[in-house]
């Protein structure tokens, strides 16, 4: 077992019914069958937890303007006693099957920053009590006062379209939250890397802007048939009517001239439009023979 599995497997026993050493050699076993949610160790620490999973996941519970006004305590003692498991130095540990509605957090970004006292490394998206407990490792009472040395993506060819330099630990972290986010819905990755090929932003702080604004860009549908007949739905056309006249219109003359029009770009993670205004034309030098 690594670090890591030797830390879910000391909660697993802790929240196991362990009678003899068959039952400890089981919970070795089944260690796969548990989740370790780091740095959460107290009902109070559980329930911000939680409120954040909510809040990725659009629970209407756990909204961030009222948060001040949330017993988090409360929260995360109601959970624990639905969902069980165990409280350790390392996190909350409990059955996979269980976690439902948190999942185990996954780091997006890692920063590993220098101050004069000390060095420390933050996986993100954290909560303000982990970045606490970061800052009094670092002996800083601010993130200003510390250096970042080194930004990692967990995430594919994003390091390649996020700017590294000027990055301050709460822009990356809000972005990670946001890149977490993402994950919850299909092609919304796909979608953010394509906005950054097109956008190409300057900064970390410009990538965070894009990533804020994602409902205003739309995947496009690599077939020129298809986008004519995703050009009609968006005109108000049902599915009834739109095949009615299949056959009668030529639905990718629709689709390559829309396209134009809709300043439509070609990336290596798919077509890409953006919704309140088109791209401008320094940025619509794309390859029309690619999208017949």
């Amino acid at each position: 077992m690594d670090s890591r599995e030797r830390n879910i497997y000391a909660g697993a026993l802790d929240c196991s019914s362990i009678n003899d050493l068959n039952d400890v050699i089981r919970v070795a076993e089944q260690v796969s069958d548990y989740i370790l949610i780091p740095n959460v160790n107290s009902d109070v620490a559980l329930g911000r937890y939680v409120a954040v999973a909510g809040q990725i996941q659009g629970d209407p519970r756990f909204p961030e303007a009222a948060w001040s006004y949330l017993d988090f305590a409360k929260i995360g003692a109601e959970y624990y006693a639905e969902h069980g498991g165990a409280y350790t130095h390392a996190g909350y540990v409990l059955r996979r099957q269980d976690a439902e509605p948190i999942r185990e957090k996954e780091t997006q970004i890692q920063l590993d920053l220098s101050s004069s006292q000390a060095q420390a490394s933050v996986c993100l998206p954290a909560t303000k009590e982990e970045l606490e407990r970061v800052k009094r490792t670092l002996g800083v009472d601010c993130f200003a006062e510390a250096a970042i040395t080194k930004v990692s993506f967990s995430v594919p060819y994003m390091d390649g379209h996020i700017p590294t330099t000027g990055v301050c630990v709460e822009d990356a972290n809000e972005l990670a939250w946001a890149i977490e986010g993402m994950k919850c819905e299909d092609g919304e990755l796909m979608k953010y890397l394509s906005v950054l090929s097109v956008e190409q932003p300057e900064t970390m702080q410009d990538a965070l802007r894009y990533a804020m604004n994602l409902d205003d860009y739309e995947r496009i549908p690599e077939d020129a048939y298809e986008y004519g007949r995703t050009v009609l739905r968006r005109i108000g056309a049902d599915d009834e009517l739109i095949d009615t006249i299949d056959g009668y219109m030529d639905f990718e003359k629709l689709g390559e001239d829309t396209m134009m029009e809709d300043g439509v770009r070609r990336t290596e993670f798919g077509l890409i439009r953006r919704c309140s205004s088109p791209f401008s034309e320094e940025t619509q030098a794309m390859e029309m023979g690619g999208l017949s």
